[in-house]
């Protein structure tokens, strides 16, 4: 089964269009392992809650464009260094628990929930495609699996949930 994904990978272009698809995947992974951590009583602490929210432009502009943009380019130097003594797909697995664990800093809890997305925004670097289009593929699918966060956060503060 792993080979068959190894194979499909290899020949996946990962077409512009399905980002959005790819990134809503993403969303409901991480949406998947919050909902876990809240089950098992985990809560976000309440100064982290504080200090993500600035003003709704500020955030959009961080969040969906800077960020992804900056957290791309390291993704994509830690797969470059990680690959020169691993396979592609082992490369793309411990770029993604780097940056997991980056995030883990801020919050144990954020890295938990960052895996599977990082792991999904690597592929692209995994495939047999050109540097510059995984590049292009992994920061739009960060922007746009961030935008959903953003909009799913957005509304349960306006609605007090």
């Amino acid at each position: 089964m792993l080979d068959e994904a190894v194979r499909f990978l290899r020949h996946y272009r990962f077409p512009f269009p399905s980002i959005p698809a790819w990134s809503l995947a993403t969303f409901l992974a991480g949406l998947l392992v919050s909902g876990v951590l809240y089950l098992s009583g985990v809560e976000i602490p309440e100064d982290l809650v504080d200090r993500l929210w600035t003003s709704p432009a500020l955030d959009f502009a961080l969040d969906v464009v800077v960020v992804p943009l900056l957290e791309t380019l390291l993704l994509l130097g830690l797969f470059g260094l990680l690959s020169l003594g691993l396979k592609p797909l082992a490369a793309a697995l411990a770029s993604a628990l780097v940056m997991a664990g980056l995030h883990a800093v801020v919050w144990w809890g954020w890295g938990v929930i960052s895996l599977l997305p990082f792991l999904a925004f690597s592929l692209p670097m995994a495939a047999r495609i050109r540097r510059g289009r995984a590049f292009l593929v992994s920061a739009s699918m960060h922007g746009f699996h961030n935008l959903y966060v953003l909009l799913l956060s957005g509304l349960m503060l306006r609605f007090g949930i």
